[in-house]
């Protein structure tokens, strides 16, 4: 299991846009599984995975639909 502890207090935003995408860029590097959560589970997780899916869905497919990967999230 990847283990990076990144504190983050609740109700507040990174500052740059480009963090969620260099922490994404330092696990996609690991070998193994990654476990993402935040303090309440609902928020910051879900974008964080979101945002990896839909990274993931670009270069396999070439095409992105966000739509389409927030619905395969939540089924």
């Amino acid at each position: 299991m990847y283990d990076m502890h990144i504190f983050r207090p609740d109700k507040s935003v990174p500052q740059s846009v480009l963090s969620p995408f260099r922490l994404l860029k330092n696990v996609r590097h690991s070998a193994r599984p990654t476990i993402v959560h935040c303090s309440a589970g609902i928020g910051r997780t879900g974008s964080v995975v979101a945002l990896e899916l839909c990274y993931q869905q670009l270069l396999s497919e070439n095409k992105l639909s966000v739509l389409e990967s927030v619905k395969a999230l939540r089924s």
